[in-house]
């Protein structure tokens, strides 16, 4: 089983690099351009988004990724508008339970 993942984990890692390994396209380098959302009482809901400069795209997906300090873990990724052109945006939206039995 792989251990959760949280908001904390990946806010020191903003504006880093991620590699995606995507099973249409092949590895994708992507940086972090955001990390948002919030724990309120027993729910903790955050998004990340990823960007990249390579020009294909895939479908949402669940990826390997591979970080220097985070190491790899699986991710379900989508691509999303931003009504941005300077990339491919991808995100991906983590929606947990508290749970205060401290398992992860």
């Amino acid at each position: 089983m792989v251990a959760k993942l949280h908001k904390q984990d990946f806010e020191p890692h903003l504006n880093e690099q991620f590699i995606v390994h995507s099973n249409e396209i092949g590895p994708v380098e992507m940086d972090l351009v955001k990390v948002s959302g919030q724990t309120t009482g027993k729910l903790e809901s955050f998004s990340l988004l990823f960007c990249t400069a390579e020009g294909k795209a895939f479908r949402h997906n669940t990826c390997q990724v591979t970080h220097p300090a985070m190491g790899d873990f699986p991710l379900f990724l989508g691509p999303v508008d931003t009504g941005k052109t300077d990339g491919i945006y991808y995100e991906a939206v983590f929606n947990y339970i508290i749970n205060n039995n401290k398992e992860g």
